[in-house]
């Protein structure tokens, strides 16, 4: 099989804060992001791939959000995408099968 992509949608991405400094100073480093979705499909696990490389799978079929490390990008948008997997796959990185290029 491979990466499903039927039943995946209204996948939003929140950058997450590093700390708040005492001050109320939000740190932005590491960088990290709240990815959710909602999806249709029922016994299928999540891949989360950003700029089409992997970043992290759910663990049960039920989750509809992981938070991933994101790059830090200053020139274009960090492009982030959400698959469905089998679960004998979940440990498989599919980053080859997608067709990423930069914006």
């Amino acid at each position: 099989m491979a990466l499903i992509s039927k039943g995946i949608e209204n996948v939003r991405a929140f950058e997450l804060p590093g700390g708040i400094r005492a001050d109320g100073e939000y740190v932005g480093t590491p960088r990290t992001a709240l990815v959710t979705w909602r999806s249709s499909l029922s016994d299928t696990l999540y891949q989360v791939y950003v700029n089409g490389r992997y970043a992290g799978t759910t663990l049960d079929s039920q989750q509809r959000q992981l938070t991933v490390p994101i790059p830090m990008s200053l020139e274009s948008a960090v492009r982030i995408e959400v698959f469905g997997v089998e679960p004998e796959e979940t440990d498989v990185d599919f980053s080859n099968e997608i067709d990423w290029s930069p914006a």
